[in-house]
């Protein structure tokens, strides 16, 4: 036999070995990755209550919300959105605290088992914060998870009414709670008609900004952009932030041709 044939027949069997040796793993791969898809999709379907996080809002949120007032307050122009970029970064720093102390204060109760869980802890706790918006929030959450609509709602119309009307960001995170539970278990109409009462505490475009964050949260991204529009629509259409929130969305839904008309208007 010559040396040719023998490489050749040699070269044949060492890509035998390697198809052999490789096949398996490939089919593995295929099935564990099969396996995450049917994960991803099992857990998206799946329905669920609201949580204190859900209402209270996610970090994500915050850091969008942000990015927008600094595009505002890149405006020269508009020192009404200066002003609005301070007193969002009072009310976060404010959140960030009330949260600090319920969480210190829960601790400390747990030490001596007098953790805040029936709604007597919840009243004697705003007896002493009867402005902390947090505190209220985490009574709505509290008949939310208890399957009690209607009491989270009698909640949130008591925060409106206690909470001190200078403490205007703690009414503000009150009722972009009361938005989400009237998203989650009202009717359109009866969000609508909330809405129409928020927008007599809050300014619209923020209001606004609020709104269509619950509708993108909900994958409704039509009613989302209505409410965009109505916040640009609300400053005129001198406030960048509301223009890019808008634009994003168009981006992000794939939508370019969109997008790029809106930046032609804005222009």
């Amino acid at each position: 036999m010559t040396k040719k044939r023998r490489k050749r027949k040699k070269r044949v069997r060492t890509t035998k070995m390697i198809q052999k040796t490789t096949r398996p793993y490939r089919t593995k791969a295929t099935m564990i990755e099969r396996k995450k898809k049917s994960k991803v999709v099992s857990s998206k379907s799946q329905s669920r209550k609201l949580t204190l996080q859900d209402l209270v809002g996610t970090n994500d949120d915050a850091k969008h919300e942000s990015s927008d007032e600094e595009s505002d307050e890149s405006d020269d122009e508009d020192r009404e959105t200066a002003k609005e970029n301070s007193s969002s970064k009072s009310r976060k720093r404010s959140r960030r605290k009330e949260e600090a102390e319920l969480s210190a204060k829960e601790n400390s109760m747990a030490e001596g088992k007098q953790l805040i869980e029936t709604a007597d802890d919840f009243e004697r706790e705003l007896v002493s914060a009867p402005n902390s918006s947090m505190l209220w929030i985490r009574y709505m959450a509290y008949h939310v998870a208890q399957t009690e609509i209607d009491s989270a709602r009698k909640v949130a119309e008591r925060a409106l009414k206690k909470i001190n009307f200078r403490e205007e960001d703690e009414k503000q995170n009150v009722l972009t709670a009361y938005m989400k539970i009237e998203y989650k278990y009202g009717s359109k109409k009866s969000l609508e008609k909330l809405f129409a009462r928020v927008v007599q505490h809050w300014d619209p475009k923020h209001a606004n900004y609020a709104l269509a964050d619950i509708y993108i949260d909900g994958k409704e991204y039509n009613e989302a952009d209505l409410a965009l529009k109505r916040a640009v629509k609300a400053s005129k259409g001198q406030s960048r932030g509301a223009w890019l929130r808008r634009i994003s969305l168009k981006m992000d839904r794939k939508e370019s041709e969109e997008a790029h008309n809106l930046v032609q208007e804005a222009i």
